[in-house]
């Protein structure tokens, strides 16, 4: 089995800050910073505490409905499924989590530090069986 850090930092996703969005900003900000980084997830954060993650389906039909505007707060469209774990947790910890289809907020020494996705496991365990 491998730990959470070692799949992270094989991606290289241990390098750059993770990308987050005070719960104090709009839909139209969070749809920009997605959009400008290229990124489908974005954890919405109170201080230094995760509050909630929102993504891109979570935003589109809302959005596109008109139920939400560019100007709401953040907060209508975020929600709390996500589970909290340690970089040097197993994977084996997480996979249940992955398997429902909710988020991983990996920390480090118990600050918040990386999202993990199953596109992330599975480009993990391709390459490494190709190896």
């Amino acid at each position: 089995n491998v730990q959470i850090n070692e799949i992270i930092n094989y991606l290289g996703k241990d390098k750059p800050a993770m990308i987050t969005i005070s719960d104090k900003a709009t839909v139209g900000d969070a749809i920009k910073i997605m959009d400008d980084k290229g990124i489908s997830q974005l954890p919405v954060m109170s201080g230094d505490t995760v509050t909630g993650i929102v993504s891109e389906s979570d935003l589109l039909k809302p959005v596109f409905q008109g139920e939400f505007t560019l100007d709401d707060s953040i907060s209508i469209a975020c929600h709390n499924k996500f589970k909290t774990i340690d970089n040097n947790q197993l994977l084996s910890d997480v996979a249940d989590t992955l398997l429902k289809k909710e988020v991983v907020i990996v920390t480090t020494d118990g600050n918040p530090s990386n999202i993990l996705t199953n596109i992330d496991i599975l480009h993990y365990i391709n390459d490494k069986a190709s190896i």
